[in-house]
């Protein structure tokens, strides 16, 4: 119920904001739906929680429109409304479930794998139609606290076959993977966008005081990682990393989608360091002392289905572990971590990106600038702006992207000095 009563109240938001504005015309940028995490039968896990079928290539097609067969319930599943653009993100070393004969641990099986992985990507890519964007998962879990990332690039086929995707199994901390973006970005001249996910489960390590040597975080440090991860996932199916009630008491829905168990079966206090709306305050905390805001973060939302069916409505959930999927598995089934059951799991989220087209470039380049935003499911149609001069009248413009634009900065962007001390405004549609 909590999940409807949110998303009830964002979209009686939206409406009241839409009234006040006559329709948006020449917009240079068109808002495009689509999902960055979705595991299929090529994650070790997906594959051992009973997927043992709904491979890359199902995941594609069902986020376009296309009818499947679901992996565990067997019956023909479709999504009403196709995604605009969707990331594979399995587990590296991905493929588990590839039709690849040999050692899984081989160099050989695993370039194999990829290699499937990444032609079903280019398959089902159609710039200006349907976006397939190569990503992974880099899945780090000390002691099981999450400081996982889902990792992908603009690249095409061609040239993500010149590297194998980076694990996580001998990681010391994220400042190895952005090693690696940086090494493996100079060599082949690709972009990637690293995006960190369920800080609420990471137990005070995600959004730290000090890097994860333990020593205080330098200004390069916080350029290193707001080059690579400019975004975090704050809402999935193991909860919202938004905020929590103890440490925003007064917030009503503070409550939204709690996701309390860590993998090994406790629950620990909420730390600041777990919460985006912390994480935002620490932020600037660190802008002042070091010259770099390490947490000046966009918000997008995704599912994290191992399934690999990306949908967010209540009456088609396509689940999230296909062993745990049907009825059987409803309210009083066992749990399957430690204390958490997968029909108490949260609601999936979705993110909404503004970008020039269709491709994996632009929507790269939109998620690089942060013009994205996150929603628990609805389609929401939402753009702000920011700026010092925004007037009641610019509300009513015949085309807020030309005011908003000329007038300000959109969402993701950065406010200059304000000029005489003038308050921000905001235009918001």
């Amino acid at each position: 119920m909590m999940g409807i009563r949110k998303s009830w109240l964002l979209v009686s938001l939206t409406l009241v904001m839409c009234a006040s504005a006559r329709p948006v015309v020449g917009q240079e940028r068109n808002l495009y739906w689509g999902d960055t995490h979705v595991h299929t039968s090529y994650s070790s896990d997906a594959y051992g929680q009973g997927n043992v079928n709904a491979d890359p290539e199902t995941a594609y097609r069902f986020a376009r429109g296309l009818p499947v067969v679901h992996p565990a319930l067997g019956s023909r599943v479709r999504l009403d409304r196709p995604l605009d653009f969707l990331v594979v993100a399995d587990h590296s070393p991905v493929g588990r479930g590839a039709p690849v004969e040999g050692d899984r641990n081989t160099l050989e099986f695993q370039t194999a794998a990829w290699s499937l992985y990444v032609d079903a990507a280019e398959r089902n890519n159609d710039p200006g139609t349907f976006t397939a964007i190569i990503g992974w998962e880099w899945t780090f879990m000390p002691g099981g606290q999450m400081l996982h990332r889902v990792v992908f690039t603009p690249t095409d086929a061609e040239t993500a076959k010149r590297f194998l995707p980076l694990s996580s199994r001998g990681a010391s901390g994220p400042q190895d993977l952005w090693s690696w973006l940086e090494q493996t970005s100079d060599r082949l001249g690709i972009d990637f966008v690293a995006i960190p996910h369920n800080s609420n489960l990471s137990n005070g390590l995600m959004f730290d005081m000090v890097d994860s040597d333990g020593r205080p975080i330098s200004a390069e440090y916080a350029r290193t990682r707001m080059r690579w991860e400019p975004l975090v996932e704050v809402l999935q199916i193991k909860g919202s990393s938004e905020t929590h009630p103890f440490l925003s008491p007064e917030d009503e829905f503070a409550d939204f989608e709690l996701f309390p168990f860590l993998f090994r079966g406790v629950t620990p206090a909420p730390d600041d360091a777990d919460y985006v709306r912390t994480a935002l305050l620490r932020g600037l905390r660190f802008e002042e002392e070091v010259g770099v805001n390490p947490y000046k973060l966009g918000l997008q939302g995704a599912t994290d289905t191992h399934t690999a069916l990306s949908d967010t409505d209540e009456d088609l959930f396509a689940g999230w572990l296909a062993r745990y999927t049907g009825p059987a598995n409803g309210p009083g089934a066992l749990p399957v971590f430690g204390r958490v059951a997968t029909w108490n799991s949260a609601a999936q989220g979705i993110t909404g990106a503004w970008s020039t087209a269709n491709t994996r470039e632009a929507l790269t380049a939109a998620f690089k600038r942060k013009e994205v935003y996150a929603t628990s499911g609805p389609r929401i149609q939402l753009r702000m702006f920011g700026g010092f001069e925004f007037d009641a009248e610019d509300a009513n413009a015949r085309d807020i992207a030309a005011v908003g634009y000329g007038g300000g900065v959109p969402m993701g962007g950065d406010l200059a000095q304000a000029p005489n001390d003038a308050p921000v405004s905001l235009l918001i549609h």
